[in-house]
C-alpha cells in the first residue's frame, strides 16, 4: 500500500483539534515510517485510596492511525502472556458477548492472541461521530477492566513507560509491549 502523506496529515490534524476540544492529552509518533497519535489511559478502580494496601491500577495505549480515508483507533488491553491461562477462553467468549451485546464496542485479537478494544471510522467523520466512537473505546476499557476483575486480575499495564514525544520509527507491536 502506497502511504500518501498529503491525505495523512489533515485528518491527523482535524483528529488533533478533536482531541483538544475533548480536553485529552496526546503525543505524535511515527509508526511503521506513518505519522500517528498516541495516548495513555490509567483507570484507579481501588475503593479507598487511603487506606487499600493494593492499588488497583489499569493503564492502556491508546493509538491513532489514518490512511487518509479511515481513522483507526486501538488499545491493547490485554496481553496473552499476563491473561490467566485458566480463563483464557472465558475471557475470549465474554469479549465476543460484549462486542454482540455493546453496540460500538468492538473487541479484536492478533494473531498472537494478544486482546484490543478498537474503533474504526472514516476519515470526514463529523466531531460528535469521533466523540461517540471515541468514548467506545473507553468503554471497551472499562468492560475489559470489570472481565479480568472478574478472573481476579487486579493489575493491567499495557502503556508505554516512554514519554510519548520520544517514541519514533517503532512498530504497532513495538509500541504495545514496550
Amino acid at each position: 500500500m502506497e502511504i500518501d502523506l498529503d491525505k495523512i496529515k489533515p485528518v491527523l490534524k482535524r483528529i488533533s483539534e478533536y482531541l483538544d476540544k475533548m480536553e485529552l492529552n496526546y503525543g505524535e509518533i511515527e509508526v511503521d515510517d506513518i505519522p500517528a497519535l498516541i495516548m495513555s489511559f490509567s483507570f484507579d478502580e481501588s475503593e479507598e485510596k487511603e487506606t487499600k494496601s493494593e492499588k488497583e491500577l489499569y493503564q492502556f495505549l491508546v493509538i491513532i492511525t489514518t490512511d487518509g480515508e479511515w481513522i483507526a483507533i486501538k488499545s491493547l488491553v490485554g496481553s496473552r502472556e499476563e491473561i490467566p491461562k485458566e480463563h483464557l477462553c472465558d475471557i475470549y467468549l465474554d469479549c465476543l458477548k460484549a462486542n454482540y451485546a455493546l453496540e460500538e464496542l468492538t473487541f479484536s485479537a492478533d494473531k498472537d492472541g494478544d486482546i484490543f478494544v478498537e474503533a474504526d471510522m472514516l476519515a470526514d467523520v463529523r466531531f460528535e461521530d469521533f466523540k461517540e466512537e471515541f468514548s467506545s473505546l473507553v468503554l471497551g476499557m472499562q468492560v475489559f477492566i470489570d472481565l479480568m476483575k472478574k478472573y481476579g486480575v487486579s493489575k493491567i499495564n499495557t502503556a508505554s513507560k516512554k514519554s510519548s514525544k520520544t517514541i519514533k520509527r517503532h512498530t504497532i507491536k513495538d509500541l504495545m509491549y514496550m
